[in-house]
């Protein structure tokens, strides 16, 4: 039996945490029992249930910790604990310092090093987003000898080996994110007036989502189109965000409703007339495919991430993600937009990324 680890630390909440989850579930469901021992490194405690893979739980770890804990902290624990892998598999961006001969998979879906943008160190909300955008790729490189990695998209591939620079091409392999299995006919959608035409744009409160082209176009709206829509937000209203659109008045036009759980979000999804997602960095962008599964009109950044996630998908528009007239002619234009229905085929990318594990471990 042939032992495999996958390490999770720091895949604590929002997309991290989700891939990681469609990931175990996989692991649990389809490989093939007594095949593998695998064993699971995590801080959470939804994966308490699991009964073909072993759940090794430690405390959340800050940037501290999590580098001990890459840089021999991993190798050490195994040792005390008789663990002993034939393949390491991260789903959390780097590779760990182990042996020389033991190969590790990456799962890697960070893209704020590999994104050209104007980041502002003074300011308090990018601090954070500074450090990962100019030091991250040095952990990326850290301890990566037997590492070989999979992206989402294929500039992302692009990207990340032009900044991470000591990776092959060979070792990089890209693996398009299962489509949602989204059952639209069973969700409840939320309730609105029929007149109000609703845009929606779930995305956490960071500079780089780009809520303020949104604010800046609903603000230059006539006031009689400004009756006709609704915009909704899902960051709390003492964000930045959510104090700029009370600054800005805008507070009847754009609710600010906080993070939502996955089913009351796709009600949300449901009853929505548009998506907008004018982020202007991503690995992904997951809502883009979320909104072709309830058949959404979509209006996104005209940026590489968006046109490949949404290639094919007649729904679609694109506006330059700092140009809010473009943004609010579109809006304005999306009051006429009609749903359409949208076949969802599967593309069994854990299938995909397991078949590389299993030549890695053979």
């Amino acid at each position: 039996m042939q032992t495999i680890i996958i390490n999770a630390t720091a895949s604590k909440n929002s997309g991290a945490l989700s891939i990681l989850k469609e990931f175990v579930l996989y692991m649990e469901n389809d490989i093939e029992k007594g095949k593998y021992a695998i064993h699971l490194f995590t801080v959470k405690d939804c994966f308490d249930s699991l009964k073909h893979i072993t759940v090794h739980k430690f405390p959340v770890q800050n940037w501290i910790a999590r580098m001990k804990w890459d840089n021999g902290g991993l190798r050490a624990y195994c040792k005390a604990k008789g663990i002993f892998p034939d393949l390491i598999i991260s789903m959390q961006n780097t590779s760990s310092l182990f042996d020389g001969n033991t190969p590790q998979l990456v799962y890697y879906h960070q893209p704020l090093p590999l994104i050209k943008y104007k980041w502002k160190w003074f300011r308090r909300s990018e601090i954070k987003m500074c450090l990962y955008a100019h030091f991250y790729k040095y952990f990326v490189r850290m301890n990566n000898r037997t590492a070989t990695y999979v992206v989402q998209l294929p500039s992302i591939k692009s990207s990340f080996l032009e900044k991470i620079k000591n990776v092959s091409e060979e070792r990089v392999f890209v693996i398009r994110p299962e489509k949602p299995g989204i059952d639209v006919s069973k969700i409840i959608p939320l309730k609105k007036a029929d007149a109000i035409v609703r845009f929606l744009y779930p995305a956490t409160p960071h500079p780089y989502k780009n809520h303020k082209v949104i604010i800046d176009a609903v603000e230059s709206m006539t006031g009689e189109d400004r009756k006709k829509i609704e915009v909704i937000f899902t960051v709390e209203k003492d964000s930045f965000v959510g104090r700029e659109v009370k600054k800005r008045g805008l507070e009847g036009t754009i609710a600010c409703i906080g993070m939502k759980p996955q089913e009351e979000l796709f009600s949300i999804y449901k009853s929505s007339d548009c998506l907008l997602f004018p982020s202007k960095i991503e690995s992904f962008g997951l809502p883009l495919d979320e909104a072709a599964c309830f058949g959404l009109p979509v209006i996104a950044s005209n940026l590489p991430f968006a046109r490949e996630v949404l290639y094919g998908y007649e729904n679609a528009r694109f506006a330059r993600p700092n140009d809010f007239s473009e943004w609010k002619k579109l809006m304005v234009e999306a009051m006429g937009y009609s749903k359409c229905e949208m076949k969802i085929e599967r593309n069994n990318s854990w299938q995909k990324f397991f078949d590389i594990a299993e030549r890695l471990v053979s």
